[in-house]
């Protein structure tokens, strides 16, 4: 049976933005004989200087720091590659009746001071720097229905639309990634993983059943996300068995995080029965992957999402901070 494109996990957030509160990185608890005092968040320092969110705020955690700086209300958090600039889209309005409207935002982490990069009549996500730093790619959510993959300078010039779904035997486009020499974007439409070049022209599709043995197992959330210094080398999600509690959970199976070797064709799974894992992404030395995710036992939690580090070869399993849709 087809997945629906409603994916799993897009539910699950829906279903725990209805529970959660604003949660910052620094949590207010109740200290006994302390009134109103307050404890951070366990932060684990690591390596990579990374952005994130909270659904609410975005947040750069410097390198080998345990204290994230929270820069501005917004969602998908992207790094620029020299590390100076996080671009990001603003809150949407998300009532029914609201019409589209989107806007990506670039801040400077030197001065702390914001641009507008592009404003458009459609939901934005999905952003990426190019692995050159020159262009940010980005969907675009049309009021047709249909998305619409595009690039933009930094400074939101020479905009160009790459590819519409329903286009060159793509249905849709879900989760777009830059290939490591940035001459083209992989991206997704439940049935085949595309690869599509900068002037737009598709040139590769390959059957995602080849890639994870059930092509029903992929949602709209999925990312297949190449290695920077392996590009035959994916990193992807899929949905898999849960343990029961996730099952009487949410009713739905778990997440797990994936490694296909496109020479190969070996597939390793990395992530263990009672860990969910989505928004891979990998560490700029190809070493570790950083993800968004939780333990089952994490599932009722008003906001359970993580975002944990993970080694290429499945160990070293680490938990970073409170967050999610990580990038480095």
């Amino acid at each position: 049976m087809r997945t629906n494109c409603v994916s799993r996990s897009a539910r699950v957030r829906a279903t725990l933005a209805v529970l959660s509160l604003v949660i910052e990185i620094v949590v207010p608890l109740q200290i006994a004989g302390q009134k109103g005092a307050t404890i951070a968040a366990r932060v684990t320092p690591t390596p990579d200087a990374l952005v994130f969110s909270d659904r609410n705020w975005v947040y750069y955690l410097a390198a080998n720091s345990s204290v994230p700086r929270k820069l501005a209300r917004g969602n998908f958090p992207a790094l620029s590659r020299d590390r100076q600039c996080v671009a990001y889209c603003l809150p949407q309005n998300s009532e029914v009746s609201a019409p589209a409207a989107g806007t990506v935002m670039l801040f400077d982490l030197s001065t702390g001071k914001t641009t507008t990069v592009l404003r458009a009549n459609a939901w934005i996500a999905h952003l990426r720097w190019s692995p050159n730093g020159e262009r940010i790619s980005l969907t675009l959510a049309l009021s047709s229905g249909k998305r619409e993959l595009d690039t933009v300078s930094r400074d939101g010039t020479h905009r160009q639309k790459l590819i519409t779904g329903g286009e060159q035997g793509a249905d849709d486009i879900f989760s777009p990634v830059w290939a490591p020499d940035g001459q083209s974007i992989y991206f997704q439409d439940m049935t085949n993983l595309f690869q599509v070049n900068t002037s737009g022209e598709v040139v590769a599709k390959t059957p995602l059943g080849a890639i994870t043995e059930e092509k029903e197992a992929v949602t709209s959330a999925d990312s297949f996300v190449p290695s920077p210094t392996d590009p035959n080398v994916l990193a992807y999600t899929r949905s898999v068995p849960g343990t029961p509690l996730f099952e009487r959970t949410f009713g739905e199976p778990n997440t797990a995080l994936f490694l296909y070797d496109l020479r190969t064709k070996s597939r390793k799974r990395l992530t263990s029965l009672d860990v969910l894992a989505m928004d891979p992404v990998w560490s700029r030395d190809g070493r570790f992957i950083y993800f968004t995710g939780y333990r089952d036992r994490e599932g009722r939690a008003s906001y359970p999402f993580k975002i944990y580090r993970i080694a290429r070869d499945g160990t070293g399993l680490i938990q970073i901070t409170s967050g999610e849709m990580p990038d480095v």
